[in-house]
């Protein structure tokens, strides 16, 4: 016989927490990175062709968000508005080459398909909140294993009420406009000017 390590109840909604929060967060993440990318390479000139050269890709981008609405609520006597549609944040998609329009081509074949898984992860989370329940407990397996039956109860009822909260209709999907830069290798980066005079300064003492 052993004592199963009992959590307690703040401890438990933390745990929560954290799982609700987690694949926003790391969808935010990628966000971020993503939009870092784009400004660390900077805009091309609108007059210049934006073409990759020498082993320089070019790379195009694009956001996938989806919208949905919440379910009306009542109070047992009338229905409550359904509030304002929410968007959220789903996923960046890229491709990359050395022309842009064939990598905006190979881009734009790709968005169907995530926009479909999209709209797909939008109604397991959002419309179907047995999926939701489960797919919540799945990602806290671990620590739901470590509870006793008391703390397991209250955990599950506090999933199924996050969930119920979360429940609505998916709208559609969206994909913003794609965005393109010249991604430049720090290899491929020209030298510096004391580099240069480095090299040319050793090339006359070659000389004599």
């Amino acid at each position: 016989m052993y004592n199963t390590p009992r959590i307690c109840r703040p401890t438990m909604l933390a745990i929560l927490g954290l799982s609700v929060l987690s694949t926003t967060a790391f969808a935010e993440d990628e966000k971020k990175e993503a939009d870092a990318a784009a400004v660390d390479a900077g805009e091309p000139d609108a007059d210049e062709p934006l073409t990759g050269k020498n082993g320089i890709d070019l790379i195009c981008q694009t956001e996938i968000r989806y919208t949905w609405q919440r379910a009306a609520k009542t109070d047992g006597k009338s229905p409550a508005p359904a509030g304002d549609p929410i968007e959220a944040y789903f996923a960046t998609v890229g491709e990359r080459g050395l022309s842009q329009k064939d990598v905006r081509v190979k881009l734009e074949s790709k968005l169907a398909g995530v926009q479909q898984d999209a709209i797909e992860y939008c109604r397991r989370t959002h419309q179907d909140q047995a999926q939701c329940v489960a797919t919540r407990l799945r990602s806290l397996a671990q620590d739901y294993n470590m509870m006793d039956f008391k703390a397991r109860s209250a955990l599950l009822s506090a999933i199924q009420e996050d969930c119920a909260s979360n429940t609505g209709v998916c709208l559609s999907t969206q994909a913003a406009p794609i965005k393109c830069h010249v991604d430049r290798p720090p290899d491929l980066a020209p030298e510096s000017s004391s580099e240069s005079s480095g090299a040319g300064e050793k090339k006359e003492e070659k000389k004599k």
